[in-house]
């Protein structure tokens, strides 16, 4: 489904890039080689009308918050905005969970921090690679009509940057790691190596056919590790702490975001335990 997530993006300067964004960007503005090496043409779209959308609300905010004291049931204010999605997300500059969760890319110390439960940052799921791509392409290359290097390449010619083409970089860079297929009878995952085995062998055998299922592929995005937080109160407690550490600063408002967040999962983990 997707839906909200606060985001924070600290480059190699310094810069911090405190915001709300749709799920749905992710993980494909971190699975790539660009990313990974600290090139982010990756984010400049989705900074750029972030910043738009910041700027639309502080121009317009005002009338914004007249019309809704004016009609509180009519929640159809959309010509006051420039972008349709500015009241969702023009507003939110906090480095604090939102909606899904938290996500900070921190590109100074090449870590990624992540409590949500949307995407999992290091895994690709086959079967998004598969839908990202063209059906009877994926059928000539399973039959050995056209290699994937080839698919890639009028890919690239027509400017088309998908999630398959990004995972493709990243097999011939070295960095898809294994396969992880789930086991009924251990009822978990098991990681088959990966290491060694040429991309268009891994597009045959493991994607051609995958518009479904759940099977995964482990990625390797070094420099860069991936630090997971439990979505519940302690895993809160623990993300912040792990951010302060890092060297990031709260305001007295993010503070309180934080403090809501936990509290609001402390009573749904008291409602869950019966109390």
């Amino acid at each position: 489904m997707g839906g909200t997530v606060a985001v924070t993006l600290r480059t190699e300067d310094g810069a911090e890039h405190r915001m709300a964004r749709w799920t749905n960007i992710f993980p494909e503005t971190v699975h790539n080689l660009g990313f990974i090496s600290g090139d982010l043409s990756y984010w400049n779209n989705s900074l750029k009308r972030f910043y738009e959308m910041k700027q639309d609300w502080d121009d317009n905010h005002k009338e914004y918050e007249k019309r809704q004291a004016e009609r509180p049931d009519d929640h159809e204010y959309q010509d006051v905005f420039r972008f349709p999605m500015t009241p969702c997300y023009g507003d939110y500059t906090s480095l604090a969970p939102e909606g899904y969760g938290l996500i900070v890319l921190d590109q100074v110390e090449k870590k990624i921090l992540e409590m949500q439960g949307y995407t999992s940052f290091g895994e690709e799921m086959n079967a998004s690679i598969g839908m990202s791509m063209d059906w009877d392409a994926m059928q000539e290359i399973k039959n050995g009509q056209l290699s994937v290097e080839d698919y890639m390449e009028s890919v690239r010619q027509k400017g088309d940057e998908n999630r398959a083409l990004d995972f493709y970089n990243m097999c011939e860079a070295g960095r898809v790691a294994a396969l992880r297929s789930y086991n009924m009878k251990i009822g978990d995952f098991e990681d088959s190596s990966l290491q060694g085995v040429p991309t268009e062998q891994i597009f045959k055998d493991h994607i051609a056919n995958a518009r479904r299922g759940i099977d995964r592929f482990a990625l390797d995005l070094s420099p860069y590790t991936v630090e997971r937080f439990d979505e519940d109160s302690e895993g809160a407690i623990q993300m912040r702490k792990r951010i302060l550490e890092l060297g990031f600063g709260l305001s007295d408002e993010e503070e309180r975001f934080w403090q809501e967040w936990i509290n609001d999962e402390l009573e749904q983990e008291n409602e869950d335990d019966g109390f």
